[in-house]
């Protein structure tokens, strides 16, 4: 199954996001729960720093809310995967 274009470059800037942290060794041993907390927290920051980017017009919180968006997928990925999913 060919993935589509927008799930191409998503899962793009995630794995560019894991390699940034390849010297931390993996997420095989933590807990799932930690993880949904972590994917649950980014996503806050993503909606608050959204919300302060449309009222400001400000281009790097933007930016930071695209990174958090981000970081809360790859939080979803690897509870997927701790919970049997992968």
């Amino acid at each position: 199954m060919k993935a589509r274009r927008e799930v191409e470059a998503f899962a793009s800037a995630m794995e560019r996001a894991l390699r940034q942290h390849d010297d931390k060794g993996g997420w095989k041993s933590e807990n799932a729960e930690w993880l949904i907390g972590m994917a649950a927290s980014n996503l806050r920051e993503a909606k608050r720093l959204e919300k302060e980017w449309a009222e400001e017009n400000d281009r790097e919180k933007r930016l930071k809310a695209l990174d958090a968006l981000v970081d809360c997928a790859n939080y979803c990925m690897m509870s997927f995967d701790l919970l049997g999913g992968l």
